[in-house]
């Protein structure tokens, strides 16, 4: 036959409100950190978000196929992969975590695992023979130069998933620092309080004494203006006293003109020599 067979299929036409749905799917998308999955996948993962939501609109498509690969059951390599295919969100550990995280062991604890026969699980070396074994607070052990770039992106053992910043954060010796630093900053605080009392008295002493050099000061001025007072009322006294007697004895000397036209001398000096 000539003619080309039909397409029993027709073709899609793409609704408002699929490229509005796709739309909002790559801003999700972008905003949750999977902007290299939108760069290295182009115009194809576009076709493909816009056929994924016009076939969930029409109810053609089984929830089970939307979903993402179950990264559970995928290995560390599948799962390295997979990051490396779409990029990765750090939701590590910082620097200051993995130094409280990866903690040397003690050469008796390393000698126990190599006779159990344990390996790393990252490299599959066997421990004692290159390699800073470290024990996890899940009690898994890895190489410290294996282990730790892993946990500067994913904070999770890729063995049993724990989150390790949290199991390290319940662990006993964990609480125990928690609440020695605790202890630490409540006697710190005290002993801050105690120096800030310190001060205050001390600075009450001092307003105290000058206050009361302030006080006798005063009390010594008051205590001289008293004195100045009764000095000059005692003045003031003799001299009223001495005028009064003035008065006197010039009321008796009119009193003996008046008597005695003719003055005795002898009894004028008399009353002159009083004066």
């Amino acid at each position: 036959m000539d003619e080309e067979e039909d397409d029993p299929s027709p073709p899609m036409v793409r609704s408002e409100d699929s490229l509005l749905a796709e739309q909002l799917m790559r801003d999700e998308m972008e905003q949750a950190g999977m902007g290299r999955l939108l760069e290295s996948e182009g115009a194809g993962l576009a076709a493909s978000l816009a056929l994924a939501m016009e076939l969930m609109a029409a109810g053609q498509f089984d929830e089970a196929q939307v979903e993402g690969p179950d990264v559970d059951s995928m290995t560390y390599e599948e799962l390295i992969a997979l990051g490396e295919r779409i990029g990765t969100v750090s939701v590590g550990a910082s620097e200051a975590q993995l130094r409280e995280v990866l903690r040397p062991m003690r050469d008796q604890s390393v000698r126990a695992a190599q006779a159990s026969g344990d390996v790393c699980a990252v490299c599959m070396e066997p421990f004692g023979q290159g390699g800073t074994p470290s024990q996890l607070p899940c009690k898994h052990i890895f190489h410290e130069e294996c282990i730790a770039p892993h946990l500067r992106q994913h904070r999770a053992c890729p063995i049993c998933r724990v989150d390790c910043i949290e199991a390290m954060q319940q662990s006993p010796l964990a609480k125990w620092r928690a609440a020695q630093q605790e202890r630490l900053a409540t006697k710190e605080a005290a002993a801050a309080e105690e120096a800030l009392r310190e001060k205050l008295r001390e600075a009450q002493q001092a307003i105290d004494g000058l206050y009361e050099e302030r006080r006798v000061a005063a009390a010594r001025r008051a205590a001289t203006n008293r004195e100045e007072q009764d000095s000059y009322a005692s003045e003031y006294a003799a001299l009223d006293h001495s005028w009064a007697s003035v008065r006197k004895l010039i009321q008796r000397t009119e009193r003996l003109r008046t008597d005695a036209p003719t003055v005795d001398t002898s009894r004028m000096r008399a009353l002159l020599m009083q004066l």
